[in-house]
């Protein structure tokens, strides 16, 4: 679940806007975002829906 897009020498894609234009690596994975605070690296999901903002995230060994 945690595990990013990769091509076939197991580096993560290139992320693409709708125009092909390469924006950055891939950091999504089944809908996770993989990101960093502080020294922890963590993986959740953010989402927005008439006027409210949620999120939910996790490190991948489950202790926070």
């Amino acid at each position: 679940m945690y595990t990013l897009p990769t091509d076939e020498n197991s580096q993560p894609i290139d992320r693409v806007d709708d125009d092909e234009n390469v924006l950055g690596k891939a950091n999504y994975g089944m809908g996770l975002r993989k990101f960093k605070m502080g020294n922890v690296t963590m993986s959740g999901k953010t989402g927005a829906k008439d006027g409210y903002m949620n999120g939910v995230g996790g490190t991948n060994d489950g202790q926070r």
